[in-house]
């Protein structure tokens, strides 16, 4: 009977090696940090936690990773509440705040210790994000938790729970996760915002997700195959799903800078003089723009290409002439060889096809 016993509790103990990484230098943040290293202790976990901000008498089961050392190296007065009245903090220093305390973080003494001892393990990794991505290679993102409390995370790499396929994602699989999320969730959400609810929101749902397109060729169809993205070309709806994803756009740059919305694309103009203050206000709305795609990176391009024009960073015309050149002699030899084989008439209309 008593090894019976002991057999139960046996099996009913279910204790995890949870590894928890609250390092941002703020009290807010270890406040978080600990609230979590609490509950999970006092569930049984085993836990090691890396803070700048170490629990008193912690119990047996927390060990503790202390990188207080690195609060030395932080003005005393940055967040106070009269400095910041004063000097108010702006939110694109964060964007440089982030990646500093990470670093701060991994150079650390005692994490480069922790970091060497290649006999850790661990069953559960929770790690908050500051800012930086720096510590996500630690971590399995799980989106449907993270969406209770913050935007979609990057389709890259976490999947909708309205699809089947698990990562490692192929390209395609990126592709229809980066699809299913603006256009079945993050665009459901905006609907319903603008007062589309009910009946009318279950439609476009209905008529953005679980499509299937096939081909008819002389009385003969295909089996069908799921369409996971896009909006069908010449719809009614497509341009209205396009501005009610885009409306944010205006928002960001109100008062600041124009917009221009053409067709399916988007542009931003500025028009700035050069003083560091007309600065400020680009990178601002830039850092705005990056937080409002989820952190997917944007390119720093010499060329771009604009309303068929092919601007440069200095405004010249080489890029623009070179590229046409190849147009114009790829149009030339296909004009040539359709005007042996057609009319005049013909070979015209190719010519403004693909010239013009």
């Amino acid at each position: 009977m008593k090894l019976l016993l002991l057999l139960s509790l046996v099996y009913a103990s279910d204790a995890y090696k949870i590894l928890v990484v609250f390092p941002t230098p703020g009290k807010s943040h270890s406040i978080l940090g600990h609230g979590f290293v609490d509950t999970l202790s006092q569930a049984g976990h085993e836990i090691t936690y890396i803070t700048a901000f170490p629990i008193d008498r912690p119990p047996a089961n927390i060990r503790q990773i202390d990188i207080s050392s690195i609060l030395d190296n932080m003005p005393h007065d940055m967040i106070k509440i009269p400095e910041l009245i004063k000097n108010p903090l702006k939110i694109h220093i964060m964007a440089f705040m982030g990646p500093g305390f990470a670093l701060g973080v991994l150079e650390h003494e005692n994490v480069q210790k922790f970091l060497a001892d290649t006999t850790q393990e661990f069953d559960v990794v929770i790690v908050e994000w500051f800012f930086t991505n720096v510590f996500s290679g630690s971590v399995d993102p799980h989106r449907e938790v993270l969406e209770l409390i913050d935007e979609p995370s990057n389709p890259a790499y976490t999947s909708s729970i309205l699809t089947t396929v698990i990562p490692p994602f192929d390209f395609f699989d990126r592709v229809n996760e980066l699809f299913m999320q603006p256009y079945i969730q993050f665009l459901g959400t905006k609907l319903h915002h603008y007062g589309v609810t009910g009946r009318s929101l279950g439609l476009l749902k209905s008529y953005l997700s679980d499509r299937v397109q096939r081909v008819d060729i002389n009385d003969e169809r295909s089996p069908g195959s799921l369409v996971n993205m896009g909006v069908p070309q010449g719809s009614v709806l497509g341009p209205f799903l396009f501005l009610v994803y885009i409306s944010d756009l205006p928002h960001l740059v109100k008062n600041r800078h124009g917009n221009l919305l053409f067709a399916d694309d988007t542009s931003l103009l500025f028009k700035i003089d050069r003083h560091q203050s007309a600065f400020d206000k680009v990178n601002s709305t830039i850092f705005e723009i990056f937080v409002m795609v989820k952190d997917e990176v944007l390119d720093i391009v010499d060329t771009t290409l604009f309303l068929g024009l092919t601007l440069d960073s200095k405004l010249r015309w080489n890029s623009h002439i070179t590229r046409l050149a190849k147009r114009l002699g790829s149009a030339a030899y296909a004009i040539k060889r359709i005007r042996l084989l057609t009319v005049e008439s013909t070979a015209r209309l190719v010519y403004f096809s693909l010239v013009l």
